[in-house]
């Protein structure tokens, strides 16, 4: 469970008198999420109102330092960053930013399977600084039928600098049953890919590459934007 709030500045009893430690919890829960993740976890040293206050926040932004030359140390640093996070704690949001020279995403697929176990609504997965063009396993954003402890409440997905076959894309649409917007941004469908889902209300794909055309039927859909193609038009 998140931490309880603290007393009011100066109230005996009270787990702090600065001013830090006066704030509620949703104020501190706001400011985490717009921190990276390893800057969140280093304001535990700024008062003892915020020394776990980390591990509880809705938001994790994950994005690997540029450049970072090692990145086992980095796998290492978010692994340990997941172990710790309060295990009970709702996660609304994961924005991932990753650099690699292979298409390993297996890495990436671990994390966004965390996050999407914790009732993430939005995952960003953005792989613009590898060489080659990364490819995610679908079913890292699909929760298993058999578990029981998961709620799944993925609507919001975008991905950057992917590479997407026939299959992923379509497993992906069809699969995400609470999916209402899709981006996808500088991506290769290098197949012929269908766009099918009756949850589906936004779908927007720039600067994509699409040689051999993409199929989208989507009754619900509100709004579609198609920026700068390479090839065909869905």
């Amino acid at each position: 469970m998140p931490p309880k709030d603290a007393a009011a500045p100066g109230v005996a009893g009270g787990r702090g008198s600065d001013r830090l430690s006066g704030l509620r919890d949703e104020v501190l829960f706001r400011v985490m999420g717009h921190l990276p993740a390893w800057e969140a976890v280093r304001t535990c040293v700024l008062s003892t109102r915020w020394c776990d206050v980390w591990a509880s926040a809705s938001r994790l932004d994950i994005r690997q330092p540029r450049p970072c030359r090692d990145f086992a140390r980095f796998v290492k640093l978010v692994r340990n960053l997941l172990l710790r996070r309060r295990q009970l704690a709702p996660l609304h949001s994961l924005r991932l930013y990753w650099f690699g020279r292979t298409r390993d995403g297996s890495s990436a697929s671990s994390w966004i399977t965390y996050a999407v176990r914790h009732g993430a609504e939005e995952i960003e997965l953005s792989a613009e600084g590898h060489v080659v063009y990364p490819s995610p396993e679908y079913t890292s954003f699909v929760v298993d039928g058999d578990d029981d402890l998961a709620v799944y409440r993925l609507r919001i997905l975008k991905l950057v600098h992917v590479r997407l076959d026939g299959t992923t894309l379509a497993q992906l649409c069809s699969r995400c049953t609470c999916l209402e917007e899709l981006e996808l941004k500088d991506c290769q469908i290098p197949d012929i890919a269908k766009v099918r889902s009756t949850m589906l209300k936004r779908l927007t794909m720039i600067k994509c590459q699409i040689p051999s055309g993409v199929l989208v039927y989507a009754p619900n859909i509100v709004s579609l934007h198609c920026v700068r193609p390479f090839g065909y038009v869905p």
